[in-house]
């Protein structure tokens, strides 16, 4: 870590260690929010630099990719628009090698990212309404399909019954018919002895 006149400054190894990320990541994080004109300090060998207001945007943006599942694009793109305007003036001082943005620039920048944003809702609203009727469709399916299995499953009860009740019918006839008297031939009389 190095100490200059605006404040403490570290080297990404050490604020990867601090964030508790891989230096892959702090790379990906940083290009991420310098493509969204975010830009941290850098030294003589254009190695980038990390302040203490560049360590809260990173935790923020942290936050938001790790905790709240946000593509990085999108987190980048809020945690820029955020903190560019609130550390304006210090980043101008430390990025004069990166060249000022026009106020209009800024504006349009903003604008296009929250068309984009806007875009992405009505995409997301669109995809849940799809969802939605999917769902509605898929239940109402399940219910006609258990209607017609049920149906199924009482007209075989019926049947059951109705052969069940016929079988009963023939049972009781039988020893009906048994308890008649039998027809006796001549034989019969003379085996009486």
């Amino acid at each position: 870590m190095t100490m200059t006149g605006t404040g403490q400054h570290y080297p990404p190894k050490d604020l990867s260690i601090l964030l508790d990320i891989a230096d892959s990541t702090l790379r990906k994080w940083a290009i991420a929010l310098e493509e969204q004109e975010y830009f941290f300090s850098r030294t003589d060998k254009n190695k980038r630099l990390f302040s203490d207001r560049d360590v809260i945007v990173l935790k923020h943006l942290r936050n938001l990719v790790q905790v709240q599942n946000m593509s990085l694009q999108n987190a980048a793109i809020i945690v820029a628009s955020k903190y560019k305007e609130e550390f304006k003036t210090a980043s101008e001082q430390e990025n004069s090698t990166n060249g000022i943005r026009s106020g209009e620039g800024d504006i349009q920048s903003i604008l296009e990212q929250m068309e984009l944003m806007r875009n992405q809702q009505e995409q997301l609203i669109t995809m849940n309404q799809q969802l939605l009727q999917r769902l509605d469709e898929q239940q109402k399916y399940i219910d006609e399909r258990l209607e017609t299995r049920d149906k199924l499953l009482l007209e075989s009860f019926r049947e059951i019954q109705k052969s069940n009740q016929l079988l009963l019918t023939q049972q009781k006839e039988e020893p009906a018919e048994n308890a008649k008297p039998k027809r006796r031939g001549i034989l019969s009389i003379f085996s009486r002895t």
